[in-house]
């Protein structure tokens, strides 16, 4: 894992501490996987023409639930984060 070194602290980047926690962290590692199949669902119905009455509110569903996971997600990683440059 690179680092950079700024002000004698070492700052570790969001997307290194993510691929930490996946691999120490089962919550992290399983809201990430719902994230991921969220983005394949919001994906096939991207790919559609048309939208339902049903399926339009599905996607709307889909987002919030994508956004609460990325945001635990984050919380974590801020966490995270704080841990190790203390």
């Amino acid at each position: 894992m690179s680092s950079n070194i700024e002000g004698g602290t070492m700052k570790h980047s969001e997307q290194e501490i993510a691929q930490q926690l996946l691999t120490v962290d089962e919550e992290f590692r399983k809201l990430h996987q719902q994230h991921q199949e969220m983005e394949r669902t919001l994906a096939e119905f991207d790919g559609k023409h048309y939208l339902s009455p049903s399926e339009e509110i599905e996607v709307k569903r889909l987002k919030k639930q994508k956004l609460l996971r990325k945001d635990e997600m984050y919380r974590k990683i801020y966490q995270y984060k704080r841990n190790i440059e203390v």
